[in-house]
């Protein structure tokens, strides 16, 4: 698949996950078959309920447990970097990917409670990396759908 073949499908993904039935986009990637499968301009992140004392007070490092690593923190660097190579693409928190056939794909809904709360750490994350604003359409974060 080309470059340009691979900017095309994320931007066509995530316009219709925004633009369109969220909900039922989502749960087909999960439930339906084939299940949606991880690529190189599409990631599924299942939230860390368990690093944080209380996952509706905020995703700040503050927050985690004792020995808990900033899981947030590292998906996201590792994701933007990932994308930076690809010229972008999609990442959904709230879904768990499993390998099946040798193959990470949505498996489950592993929801993040506090969406607000993920798109400003997220976006406090890219302001302190020095690196640049995502497009504002992309900016604005994580948004509930159900």
């Amino acid at each position: 698949m080309s470059l340009a073949e691979s900017i095309s499908l994320a931007r066509d993904l995530f316009d219709r996950i925004v633009n369109g039935d969220s909900l039922a986009i989502l749960r087909a990637m999960v439930e339906g078959e084939p299940r949606a499968v991880e690529s190189e301009w599409l990631e599924f992140k299942a939230f860390p309920w368990n690093d944080f004392l209380d996952p509706m007070k905020g995703y700040d490092p503050k927050n985690l447990k004792e020995k808990k690593k900033d899981f947030i923190k590292e998906t996201w660097s590792q994701v933007l970097s990932a994308f930076a190579n690809t010229q972008g693409g999609v990442l959904i928190w709230g879904i768990h990917a499993a390998k099946r056939d040798g193959v990470d794909e949505a498996f489950s809904f592993q929801l993040v409670p506090n969406p607000k709360a993920l798109a400003t750490r997220l976006m406090e994350l890219q302001c302190a990396s020095g690196g640049p604003r995502p497009p504002s359409q992309l900016a604005e974060g994580p948004r509930p759908l159900w």
